[in-house]
């Protein structure tokens, strides 16, 4: 299956295949550039979208989505349930979901990890393929975290990965947060999970770092998105 990845800010991506676009934590507008507006609303036009929202933090959720409602030849909203109170602008084909869900929407298979920061994890099973999407699930392990609760942090990630290394991810879209030493676990989700593809995120548009990120990785690893500016994308088979 072919698919075209495109990088638009921090935690927000497209993935399109075909007439269907997924659009992943389209954050609040004084996030956004005009560019970063158009670039969605090209992508999206006349095409179908599945409109993924992790959580309800403003750097990933939006809560006037009347443009892309407008752009959109059809549209289907993918929820955490923790975006409910605010979601008032959101109409049509809602779908929210609590974390350990699993459900299936058009066919297509939505499973929730709880995140080790607020809302839910997505993994998304599309014609056969699986395309896992973090939003705020990462080793937040900060240094001024007390002891106590740096292990606790570490021993939730363990366990998150202990439980999706029994999938086979085609593309993983991840935290690598450039603010952490550790890269907000990043590295290790790579040597444990495998994933075919990999896409770094949650950089806050600082996308420079992911070179110092790439050179870090160990000499196997897969293939990564080393995008630069709102609008890169790169086409890939998986």
């Amino acid at each position: 299956m072919k698919l075209k990845l495109t990088y638009v800010f921090h935690n927000c991506f497209m993935i399109t295949i075909e007439n269907t676009v997924f659009l992943f934590d389209y954050p609040e507008a004084r996030f956004l550039s005009e560019t970063m507006e158009q670039i969605v609303l090209n992508e999206i036009a006349g095409r179908r979208l599945y409109y993924f929202v992790s959580h309800s933090h403003a750097d990933h959720f939006n809560p006037d989505p009347s443009k892309i409602i407008q752009a959109a030849q059809d549209r289907v909203f993918i929820l955490s349930e923790d975006t409910y109170a605010e979601a008032a602008n959101y109409h049509g084909n809602i779908h929210y979901f609590l974390p350990d869900e699993c459900r299936t929407i058009d066919g297509m298979e939505i499973t929730t990890f709880e995140s080790s920061d607020e809302g839910v994890a997505f993994l998304i099973r599309f014609n056969e393929k699986l395309i896992y999407f973090g939003g705020d699930l990462a080793n937040w392990n900060w240094d001024e975290l007390e002891i106590e609760e740096k292990q606790a942090m570490e021993s939730f990630y363990t366990r998150f990965l202990d439980r999706l290394s029994a999938y086979v991810i085609d593309v993983a879209m991840v935290n690598t947060d450039p603010r952490m030493n550790t890269w907000a676990g990043a590295a290790e989700f790579i040597e444990k999970i495998k994933p075919k593809f990999f896409v770094p995120m949650h950089t806050f548009g600082k996308t420079a770092t992911l070179k110092r990120f790439y050179r870090s990785l160990a000499p196997e690893h897969p293939p990564v998105f080393l995008y630069q500016e709102p609008g890169d994308s790169m086409e890939i088979e998986i």
